[in-house]
């Protein structure tokens, strides 16, 4: 089986600490594979195996424990509705973990549920050593949008643009339409999206 790096340096490790704490991520890369594998179908092993060489190795610390709160590339195959689009209106799994669309209510429910169980599990067991829960997500862990490093726009999945088009009516936007790469090409030579706060016509 997969075994995770277990701990991940927080700068707050020793004797000399004030909170002496150590750290271990559950979820991203292969390791999301650990705990969570279809719907409502999670196995803990390798997580008690993670907290378990924790409370052994660092008696006197407290647990941070760092949650990636994404599914693996198991959930996109079964759920590529949920998955978030590109400005082209397709749905790419170019990541270590599905790339959901943080709008989708059934992401969002589907995430509430998984976190809920690792959680009660790690509080029935744990309680006394973990102090922190940290919720990750997005690229590279900081909940950085799908396709921030990347010049392709995202995401355009209905939810994610239902949410932009209640965004720019709180701010007083009229938006009547969101440019994708194709109507912005049309639009301006140079493809770059216009300043819709002074274009009128937009």
């Amino acid at each position: 089986p997969y075994i995770p790096d277990r701990t991940i340096p927080t700068g707050m490790e020793g004797p000399k600490s004030p909170v002496n704490v150590v750290a271990a991520r559950v979820g991203g890369n292969a390791a999301s594979r650990d705990w969570w594998y279809g719907p409502g179908q999670y196995d803990f092993t390798n997580v008690d195996w993670t907290l378990n060489g924790l409370v052994r190795d660092f008696p006197d610390s407290k647990i941070a424990l760092f949650l990636w709160c994404h599914p693996n590339k198991w959930y996109g195959k079964m759920y590529p509705e949920r998955l978030a689009q590109d400005e082209d209106g397709q749905t790419a799994e170019d990541y270590y973990v599905s790339k959901v669309s943080f709008s989708n209510p059934d992401v969002q429910r589907d995430t509430l549920e998984a976190m809920g169980a690792l959680v009660e599990h790690c509080e029935k067991y744990f309680s006394s050593k973990i102090v922190i829960y940290n919720l990750m997500g997005g690229v590279s862990c900081e909940w950085q949008g799908w396709n921030s490093h990347s010049p392709i726009f995202a995401d355009y999945s209905d939810g994610c643009l239902n949410d932009f088009r209640e965004y720019a009516a709180a701010i007083g936007l009229a938006l009547l339409i969101i440019p994708i790469i194709e109507i912005t090409k049309a639009i301006t030579p140079d493809g770059f999206i216009p300043n819709f706060q002074s274009e009128s016509s937009y």
